[in-house]
C-alpha cells in the first residue's frame, strides 16, 4: 500500500518536473534574446562622405571596431543608439584584413562585449549579424540596429590567404563593419562583404546566403599593442549536462521526455525506500534546498586600471588575469603583468574566493600586506583586495548585488 507520505511525494515530484520544464522553456530563449539586445545597444552607425556602415563599441568604451572600407577617412561621424552624433578619428586600419579601429574623445558605453576564443569559431555554430543595412536611405536612418540570424557555413581563405568566416545570415549594404556575435552576444567577427553571384557580360547567376566576416581574433595583437583592454571568454570544460542542453536546442521534445523520465525514476526509487530511508531523504532534500538558497555569489570588481568599475562573475572555474589574451580571460596590457599572472575562483566548500599566483614575475599582493609566492594561494572574502603587478591594477572581491 502506498503511504500518505509517498502519495504526497509523488505529487511533489510531478510539480518539480513541471517547474523544471517551465524554467527550461522560458529561460533558454530569454537568455539569448537578452544577450543580443545588449549587443545591439553597443552597435553604432558610422557615417562618412562616401556612405554609411556599422561598428561595435569595444575596449574602455572609447573605441569602435569596424571594417577598413567603412572607416576609410581620418574622421568619421558616429551615430549612437540614443541618436547623438560623436566624432571619431582613425586609430588603426588594415586593408589586407579589411579591419579598422576608431577612437572617440568621450566614452560611448560603460560595458562592452567580450570576444569568443578561437576554438569557439566552428562550422555549424549559430551566429547573428548586427548592423544598419541600407543606412544611406533617408527612411532607413534609424538608430535601432537590426539583427539577422544564421550559422557559420565554413572557415575559408581568400586569394591573399586571409581567413574568412562564411555565414548564411542576411547581409546588405550598411551591414559592413558590424559585429558577428554568438548567442551570448560575444564578438565572433566583423562583417566585411556579401557574395552576390557570378557571371559575365551576358549571363549573371545570383547567389543566396553567402556572406563573409573576418575573425575578431585577428585584431587581438593590435589591441594589445595599442593598450586597448579586452576580454576573451574561455568556456568551461564540457560537463555531462551540456549534452542535454545541446539536445534541447536540436530536439526539445526528446529532451523534455528524458527529463520527465529521470524525475519519475528518482521519485519511484525514493518511494520504495524504507520508512527510515524516506525520513532521511525528506530531511536531506529539505537541507539541500535550504543550502542552495544560502551560498554567497561573488564578483570581481576593478578598482584601478583599465577595468575600473567593471564587474566579473567568480565561479568554480578559474578566472585568469594576465597580459596574454590566449592565456587570460581578463587582459591587462601592462609590462608589469605576466602573461598568466594570477587567478581567482570560488571554493564551494568554504564559500570563499581563492586567489592563486600563476607564476608571475612581479608578484601578487593581497590586502597590501600578503605577497604571494609563485604557485601559492590565499583565501579572500568580500571586501578583500589584491593588486596585479602594481597598485595600478587593483581588484576587489565583492558580493553580487
Amino acid at each position: 500500500m502506498i503511504s500518505k507520505y509517498s502519495e504526497t511525494f509523488r505529487h511533489s515530484a510531478f510539480m518539480a518536473a513541471a517547474i523544471i520544464l517551465l524554467v527550461l522553456i522560458t529561460t533558454i530563449p530569454l537568455n539569448a534574446q537578452t544577450a543580443i539586445e545588449r549587443v545591439t545597444s553597443m552597435t553604432v552607425r558610422l557615417e562618412t562622405e562616401e556612405g554609411n556602415g556599422s561598428g561595435v563599441i569595444i575596449g574602455d568604451g572609447h573605441h569602435i571596431l569596424t571594417a577598413a572600407h567603412v572607416a576609410n577617412q581620418q574622421h568619421v561621424t558616429v551615430r549612437t543608439p540614443d541618436d547623438k552624433t560623436v566624432d571619431a578619428h582613425l586609430l588603426w586600419s588594415s586593408k589586407d584584413l579589411d579591419l579598422a579601429l576608431l577612437k572617440t574623445d568621450s566614452p560611448l558605453a560603460d560595458t562592452v562585449p567580450s570576444f569568443v576564443n578561437k576554438k569557439s569559431v566552428q562550422r555549424g555554430s549559430r551566429v547573428y549579424v548586427v548592423g544598419f543595412p541600407w543606412g544611406d536611405r533617408d527612411e532607413d536612418r534609424s538608430t535601432d540596429a537590426t539583427v539577422t540570424q544564421g550559422i557559420i557555413s565554413r572557415l575559408t581563405t581568400d586569394e591573399i590567404k586571409r581567413t574568412l568566416i562564411q555565414i548564411d545570415a542576411a547581409v546588405n549594404p550598411g551591414n559592413s563593419g558590424g559585429p558577428l556575435v554568438d548567442e551570448q552576444g560575444r564578438i565572433v567577427g566583423v562583417v566585411v562583404e556579401k557574395f552576390i553571384g557570378i557571371g559575365d557580360g551576358n549571363v549573371f547567376i545570383p547567389s543566396e546566403g553567402i556572406a563573409y566576416a573576418v575573425p575578431a581574433y585577428e585584431t587581438w595583437p593590435q589591441l594589445q599593442s595599442l593598450g586597448i583592454p579586452f576580454t576573451v571568454y574561455e568556456p568551461p570544460e564540457s560537463q555531462w549536462y551540456d549534452s542535454l542542453f545541446d539536445l534541447w536546442k536540436e530536439q526539445p521534445v526528446v529532451a523534455i521526455l528524458i527529463l520527465i523520465l529521470i524525475i519519475l525514476i528518482m521519485a519511484v526509487f525514493i518511494m520504495l525506500l524504507t520508512k527510515r530511508g524516506r525520513s532521511f531523504a525528506r530531511v536531506s532534500i529539505s537541507h539541500r534546498l535550504t543550502r542552495q538558497g544560502e551560498p554567497i555569489e561573488y564578483e570581481l570588481l576593478g578598482i584601478t586600471g583599465h577595468w575600473r568599475d567593471q564587474r566579473f562573475p567568480i565561479n568554480s572555474e578559474k578566472l585568469v588575469i594576465g597580459r596574454d589574451p590566449m592565456e587570460a580571460s581578463i587582459v591587462l596590457a601592462s609590462e608589469v603583468v605576466s602573461k598568466r599572472h594570477c587567478s581567482v575562483m570560488r571554493d564551494n566548500a568554504s564559500d570563499r574566493v581563492i586567489l592563486t599566483d600563476e607564476g608571475s614575475s612581479n608578484g601578487t599582493l593581497a590586502n597590501d600586506t600578503i605577497h604571494l609566492q609563485s604557485g601559492s594561494t590565499y583565501s579572500l572574502s568580500s571586501g578583500d583586495r589584491f593588486s596585479v603587478g602594481s597598485k595600478q591594477n587593483v581588484f576587489q572581491v565583492v558580493k553580487k548585488d
